[in-house]
């Protein structure tokens, strides 16, 4: 089973691009670190349970939808 932290990732990254936001811009939308943003995109880490919230309704999904268990 692939990791959470991964799935994540590289959903915030197709979103991101969906959405046509650069790294920098998603990451000041979001009041993150840009480093903090590329590290969640290549699945090094998962996002704090602060930014969860903020990057779902920024992309209006759900929180499941970040962890991939909905469509």
């Amino acid at each position: 089973m692939e990791d959470y932290a991964k799935i994540v990732g590289r959903n915030i990254r197709d979103l991101r691009i969906r959405f046509g936001l650069s790294a920098v811009k998603f990451s000041r939308d979001i009041g993150c670190t840009y480093n903090s943003l590329r590290h969640w995109e290549r699945g090094d880490m998962l996002p704090s349970s602060y930014y969860l919230p903020l990057i779902a309704d920024r992309f209006h999904v759900s929180i499941d939808y970040l962890f991939g268990r909905e469509r």
